[in-house]
């Protein structure tokens, strides 16, 4: 790895800057920046840029020990104790997509003994309707009552309706 000089540093960062994902990303690069181009402390970089000094000396480090793909490939939060890789769960809701794609109807209690047997785990119902979310599923019900219904007019009908059809014939 060849060493760079301040100003090819700074280009870089820059660079980096302007390609920013996020604003904490943006935040974290202009941290770097800013120590690099201006040498400024702990403290005033995190006035300026509105970070916790503290986090200000934990994204320097990183940056020291790991250079800008430290800084910026950070990710936060994440899926640790995932049972089924994303693929595997595409495996697992690929028949329940088939059957809903031909009307039929599938419940959440379905989807999740399917994805407990898969991934050998009995898990809450909350993990499967994260996981339905996760791939874009929504909750689509049948309803109940037409929306333009008349209660009364249907009331109506079922005592006035003859019993017999060819009573109203004659």
């Amino acid at each position: 790895m060849k060493k760079l000089s301040s100003i090819q540093k700074e280009k870089e960062i820059r660079k980096m800057l302007n390609e920013a994902k996020n604003k904490w990303e943006h935040r974290r690069i202009q941290c770097v920046l800013l120590r690099v181009s201006q040498k400024l402390t702990a403290e005033k970089v995190g006035e300026i840029v509105g970070i916790h000094t503290a986090s200000v000396w934990r994204i320097w480090s990183r940056y020291l020990h790991g250079g800008m793909r430290a800084v910026v490939g950070e990710k936060r939060g994440g899926r640790y104790r995932a049972s089924l890789s994303e693929k595997e769960e595409k495996i697992v809701l690929k028949p329940f997509e088939k059957r809903a794609a031909r009307g039929e109807l599938v419940t959440i209690r379905e989807v999740h003994e399917a994805v407990c047997r898969k991934s050998g785990v009995v898990a809450a119902l909350s993990t499967t309707y994260r996981l339905l979310h996760r791939h874009g599923w929504r909750k689509v019900t049948p309803r109940l009552r037409h929306p333009k219904g008349n209660v009364r007019q249907q009331e109506h009908f079922k005592v006035f309706f003859p019993q017999n059809c060819y009573s109203w014939t004659s």
